[in-house]
């Protein structure tokens, strides 16, 4: 097996199993006639493994919104539920397992249905609003751990992690609040 044959099936493994054959055929196709048409195969596998990303990440979403079932948004909500939990927990890789996970999750929801410019916006924003949040809640949850562990007061700008957790909320209701206005969009 060549080399494009094993990214082409990389590609075809990472597509969502109900889309698998479709994409497959298509795939192999235009990798067998790519030299015919004018584009090397570099181009073919890089387009197949961009619409399988883009497809995964439209599946993710959708699961996670209750569109693949009840039971699979429940189990997708509770891993990221335990995440945080453990991330709080454990720290270290349970830490960066977390935002693996968050990552993810948002790009599925982004992807998930068809946003409007505004949405989009909305979405991306309130993406990168909730992050620097949650870093500024997590490093105030920090310096008043060591204030506390050493007897003395925290420093003024570890006040305000109440302040940090109001814009934390606002910011996860306007993604949530536009994922799934983008996700009603969607055709039917």
């Amino acid at each position: 097996m060549t080399l494009s044959n094993r990214r082409l099936r990389s590609a075809i493994r990472l597509t969502p199993k109900d889309e698998r054959a479709r994409y497959a055929e298509e795939w192999e196709h235009d990798l067998s006639h790519a030299g015919a048409a004018g584009a090397g195969s570099p181009q073919v596998l890089r387009g197949a493994m961009s619409v399988a990303l883009r497809r995964r990440a439209r599946w993710t979403g959708h699961a996670l919104l209750g569109g693949r079932g009840l039971g699979v948004a429940v189990s997708g909500w509770v891993v990221v539920a335990v995440l945080i939990v453990l991330a709080f927990l454990g720290g270290g890789l349970f830490g960066v397992a977390l935002l693996v996970g968050l990552v993810l999750a948002a790009v599925g929801l982004t992807f998930a249905g068809r946003p409007s410019l505004l949405t989009h916006w909305l979405l991306g924003l309130s993406t990168v609003v909730g992050i620097c949040a949650a870093s500024y809640v997590w490093w105030v949850l920090g310096v008043q751990i060591d204030a506390a562990d050493t007897s003395t007061p925290p420093s003024g700008a570890a006040t305000h992690g109440g302040a940090g957790l109001l814009v934390l909320g606002v910011s996860l209701i306007v993604f949530v609040a536009s994922a799934v206005a983008a996700y009603t969009r969607r055709p039917h």
